[in-house]
């Protein structure tokens, strides 16, 4: 199975531990041509675009992004359980996202960095909370 593949209506990584590991030590993933064009295509034509990360072939988290910013987030209630685990998969999902966000513009590529390791910061204190709830 492809480590991202591509839907009708946005991408999917399927990660596993290995994967994880090296995207949080290296901060760089291989993208193919092919989802390069994809991801070019949908920031060009200013579409809605989603994001969904599987671990082990099971879904974990669901980023939604519309053109006008707004951001949706979503995340399986099962994994709540898991902090140490999410948080390496959250933090994997906001990685390979930023790299392909940053396919657009190099001059934007620390903004999205940025932007999105704010997100990372933001779920995990959600994520906290509703363990310490």
């Amino acid at each position: 199975m492809e480590l991202i593949s591509t839907t009708v209506d946005g991408f999917i990584f399927n990660f596993n531990r290995e994967f994880i590991q090296e995207v949080n030590y290296t901060h760089k993933v291989n993208i193919s041509p092919a989802i390069k064009q994809k991801i070019l295509h949908y920031l060009v034509s200013e579409q809605v675009l989603i994001f969904c990360s599987y671990y082990r072939h099971e879904p974990v988290i669901k980023t939604i992004v519309f053109p006008e910013g707004k951001i949706v987030q979503q995340i399986t209630h099962n994994y709540l359980l898991y902090p140490e685990l999410v948080n390496l998969v959250i933090q994997s999902h906001y990685l390979v996202i930023a790299q392909l966000l940053s396919l657009k513009s190099g001059k934007n590529r620390k903004l999205n960095t940025l932007f999105l390791l704010l997100i990372i910061i933001i779920i995990i204190l959600i994520i906290l909370y509703l363990l310490l709830k």
